[in-house]
């Protein structure tokens, strides 16, 4: 919605005004909010309008200079269930690492506040940890837009039919480990889990939960995959971050660092390892062929700097021999990587 009618919002929300009366909820929904005016109010009609009740909904409003804190605080004045905290500007990871210590239940779900849930989903998702006593229950995401819900990158169905609906152990989670979606949406935690496995988001422009998925899936000792699209994951909302077609951020860098140093020190197979390391270096080099004008030239140097650590690190790897220059573009950084891999 834009040029949001806040009195029209007051006026319709206090008509349906709802008190609850439990301390502990069952479940804490954390979301980033960031100039979303437009999607929030749907977002938090979706969470209203679940069959579990016994719910916190906090949202992290991160700077935000449109409307969205004060939609958000019209909310939390009908549904004390709904919490608002403001910090100043510092990105979605921080974000969610704020909500994470307001949160008072022992399970966590994290939403988008451009995202929505399937209507009447909670419980069953909240239903499904509760029983099989794992550390993340698992389910699907529906590509979203314009009203319209279809398959995507992060459909259920992407997952192999052999692995869901089961308990699945470690060895299992690292032997299929990019099978399942990346987002550290369309999952359900065991708070306790990841207080004791110390799981932060990063605090990188973009991917900062790129560390969080790999954190989680290679510390969880068990999971369980419901087959399900519950989540309505919005697709290139634009001023979104992924949206934005000339990145001017050196995130991908800054991932494979903080990746690398963290799966030393992971007992995991050296063919995991290069897995992992190579899918965010590939990442990293194609981030290149995205940079604006005014910072390829930064990412550059970085990325020279980053191929000579590669050289030295791991000089038994293709990885050293991928050519590029300041002008690559995306589709030629692209087929270097690719001759690279053949050539290796």
């Amino acid at each position: 919605m834009k040029n949001f009618d806040l009195n029209a919002l007051d006026n319709e929300l206090s008509k349906n005004k709802e008190e609850f009366n439990f301390n502990i909820p069952k479940l804490s929904v954390i979301i980033p909010a960031y100039n979303i005016e437009q999607y929030i109010y749907n977002c938090l009609k979706s969470l209203q309008n679940q069959d579990l009740k016994e719910i916190e909904i906090i949202v992290v409003n991160d700077g935000s200079t449109d409307n969205t804190a004060e939609i958000v605080k019209i909310f939390s004045k009908y549904d004390s269930r709904i919490k608002l905290v403001n910090q100043e500007n510092k990105r979605v990871g921080y974000a969610r690492n704020n909500g994470l210590k307001e949160a008072k239940s022992d399970y966590i779900i994290f939403v988008d506040g451009d995202d929505e849930f399937e209507e009447n989903s909670l419980n069953t998702i909240y239903e499904t940890i509760i029983k099989q006593n794992t550390d993340i229950v698992l389910f699907g995401a529906y590509n979203f837009k314009n009203g319209k819900c279809k398959s995507g990158s992060y459909s259920i169905k992407k997952i192999p039919n052999r692995l869901k609906e089961k308990i699945l152990t470690p060895k299992v989670i690292q032997k299929n480990f990019f099978k399942f979606p990346v987002l550290c949406m369309c999952k359900i935690y065991n708070k306790n889990f990841l207080n004791q496995n110390n799981i932060k988001f990063s605090q990188v422009r973009s991917g900062e939960d790129q560390i969080y998925y790999i954190n989680t899936f290679l510390s969880a000792k068990s999971l369980f995959i419901i087959n399900k699209n519950f989540y309505k994951y919005r697709r290139n909302r634009k001023n979104s971050l992924t949206y934005t077609k000339q990145k001017q951020d050196n995130s991908p860098i800054l991932n494979f660092y903080e990746i690398e140093k963290f799966i030393h020190e992971k007992d995991i197979s050296e063919k995991l390892k290069f897995e992992i390391l190579d899918k965010y270096i590939i990442k990293a080099y194609s981030w290149l062929g995205k940079c604006s004008d005014n910072f390829k030239s930064k990412y550059y140097n970085e990325l020279v700097e980053l191929q000579k650590f590669l050289a030295e690190n791991y000089s038994e790897y293709y990885w050293k021999k991928i050519k590029f220059n300041e002008k690559s573009s995306y589709y030629k950084l692209k087929i270097s990587i690719i001759k690279s891999k053949i050539l290796r």
